[in-house]
């Protein structure tokens, strides 16, 4: 009698080492997959970089800064005293912090510490800017 091997299938360790590799392959894809998934089009770079200079200011002035907004207006006023309009069109509301405002005036603040307001702007034209403070970033939905 002779002994048969029988060699179908994998081992252990080659399974292993398959999904090293894979594993490998999906770390290395996830966070262009997540920056892609939470920065959408191209409305949000106006938000972005607006997130971004005033954090930046706060950080340089070591204090808390704030833009200053109007209900029913597109304009901005920023920390240095300059006006920006929203690319988007006129604010129709707005929530800081999970609380309407229910003034006409409006005020995100920015700190030193890298941190800001989370905010919510309704635009006239049914779009809403939603900021995520913890990845500095805002989202047009």
């Amino acid at each position: 009698m002779t002994k048969q091997n029988n060699t179908c299938g994998f081992t252990l360790v080659e399974l292993l080492v398959v999904m090293v590799i894979m594993g490998l392959g999906f770390i290395s894809l996830s966070p262009s997959l997540a920056e892609k998934t939470v920065k959408g089009g191209g409305d949000e770079s106006f938000f972005n970089e607006l997130i971004q200079s005033q954090l930046k200011a706060a950080k340089d002035l070591n204090r808390q800064v704030f833009i200053k907004g109007t209900v029913g207006t597109d304009d901005l006023l920023l920390s240095d005293g300059k006006t920006v309009t929203i690319p988007l069109g006129k604010v129709d509301s707005v929530k800081i912090n999970d609380k309407n405002i229910n003034g006409i005036e409006y005020y995100i603040y920015f700190y030193p510490d890298g941190i800001f307001d989370d905010f919510e702007i309704e635009i006239a034209n049914g779009k809403v800017v939603q900021s995520y403070p913890m990845l500095t970033t805002a989202v047009v939905k």
